[in-house]
């Protein structure tokens, strides 16, 4: 018998720039490998939703959890 763990949790964005300076339509779309569904997401100031978008030009942080 063999006891295993779910993959590490692997954390991918796609990012789109704003199109010009003072733009707020950038975007990012996050994709989760590995872990154990469903994920939760924190980009903090209350934000909990996978991706994001009408974003300012900025870096942004996100903390992704598995269930377990």
């Amino acid at each position: 018998t063999t006891i295993s763990q779910p993959a590490a949790i692997v954390v991918s964005s796609t990012v789109t720039n704003v199109s010009c300076f003072g733009g707020n339509n950038g975007a990012i779309a996050i994709t989760v490998t590995g872990g154990t569904v469903p994920n939760s997401f924190n980009w903090g100031g209350g934000v909990v939703s996978q991706n994001r978008s009408n974003l300012v030009a900025g870096t942004y942080t996100v903390t992704v959890t598995d269930s377990r």
